[in-house]
């Protein structure tokens, strides 16, 4: 099948870039999305105190003096939230011109293709990324609020809504079945903006964009996996202990998390190039056409057929 073919690909090229990047020494890379991941966690530290002190300012407070603060209040309550729960948005739109470097760099290794710098061309490339991470997110949500709502009001009208998942005591049939539908759409989306990085130097429109993931969903899935799971991992430690142990993994996690974004945009990359071969792209200039990356070239016994 051609979508298990297609997210075997997309985690394979996962371990491929760790290889690239060893290879190639594309570690000054990873330095800001570094200290970028370090500044909106901060920032979000910040705006939930922030929060925490106009809830206390209220005490005792006048009439217009609450109601200053209830508006404080509901400034750093979007802003924490924006921050600290939705940072993998703002990690990838901030992140957008840098993702687009890596994986032109990427793909001038692989095939010798260069571009010219266009200025112009340059913030048209930048606005279609954060437009197509823009409309992935709006589509990823309105999707799963759908999901939920579908979801529980099936089971409720059915009568299904007390069934629990076997060998839990907390957990229903209808939490486990949403949380898979909405972490795959989650993938699916998350992969696609990654994907187009490649796609917007062979100026697809964003309507071929779409058609192409849709046709190769399985590695959008795929690489937005291993990108959804690492920041959501985070929320997970945070439920350990407090000890030496959490702050260990909590700084593990988070450097992870902000090194994927980087790993994310080389593995979709490397897996179009597995598709596609990015050196026939007609808007580059391909300096070295014999170019052979050595182990990163397509494998025989890799390959996917010619009709994907």
């Amino acid at each position: 099948m051609r979508i298990v073919k297609d997210i075997r690909l997309g985690l394979r090229s996962y371990r491929d870039s760790v290889y690239f990047v060893i290879e190639h020494k594309m570690w000054p890379y990873f330095i800001v999305p570094l200290v970028l991941f370090g500044g909106i966690i901060y920032l979000g530290f910040q705006m939930e105190a922030g929060e925490i002190e106009a809830k206390e300012s209220l005490k005792g407070a006048g009439f217009f003096y609450t109601i200053w603060g209830w508006m404080k209040m509901a400034f750093y309550f979007v802003m924490s939230y924006l921050f600290l729960q939705l940072t993998r948005y703002v990690m990838l739109m901030v992140l957008s011109p840098l993702l687009a470097i890596v994986s032109e760099r990427v793909e001038k290794k692989l095939t010798g293709n260069v571009y010219k710098f266009n200025f112009k061309q340059l913030m048209k490339d930048v606005k279609r990324a954060i437009l197509i991470a823009t409309r992935n997110v709006v589509y990823e949500i309105v999707i799963i609020i759908g999901l939920y709502t579908a979801i529980y009001i099936s089971f409720w009208t059915f009568g299904f809504s007390s069934l629990k998942v076997p060998f839990s005591d907390s957990m229903y049939i209808s939490d486990l079945l949403y949380l898979v539908l909405a972490s795959l759409v989650a993938f699916y989306f998350y992969g696609f903006s990654f994907m187009d990085y490649v796609m917007e130097r062979r100026r697809f429109t964003i309507k071929e964009s779409i058609q192409y993931v849709r046709k190769h969903k399985g590695v959008a899935v795929a690489l937005g996996s291993l990108f959804v799971f690492l920041f959501h991992s985070i929320e997970i430690v945070k439920e350990f202990d407090a000890g030496i142990g959490r702050t260990l993994f909590m700084w593990i996690t988070a450097i992870l998390a902000a090194s994927i974004p980087i790993f994310t945009a080389i593995a979709a990359t490397l897996a179009m190039h597995q598709l596609d071969d990015l050196g026939s792209n007609e808007f580059a200039v391909n300096e070295n056409p014999t170019t052979d990356d050595g182990p990163l070239q397509k494998e025989e016994d890799n390959e996917l057929p010619s009709d994907l």
